[in-house]
């Protein structure tokens, strides 16, 4: 697997051409600092953030009183 990444403007086309012709992945836009070097981290935060997405869309955030809602 190759990680494709060109996040300058005139960079970008060309970065998600390349890497869809080879069926690989890519970024062309913001690189998160310590994306490689601290993935755990960053993939916790991920999971967190679409469980959030999950409970909202499900209604259990509903459950919780208004300032915790409020905090997420």
């Amino acid at each position: 697997t190759v990680l494709f990444v060109g996040t300058k403007k005139q960079a970008q086309a060309a970065v998600r051409e390349a890497a869809e012709a080879a069926g690989m992945p890519y970024v062309n836009h913001r690189w998160l600092g310590g994306m490689l070097t601290n993935f755990q981290t960053i993939h916790k935060r991920i999971l967190y953030m679409l469980e959030l997405e999950r409970m909202d869309t499900s209604g259990e955030m509903e459950a919780l009183p208004k300032k915790e809602r409020l905090r997420l």
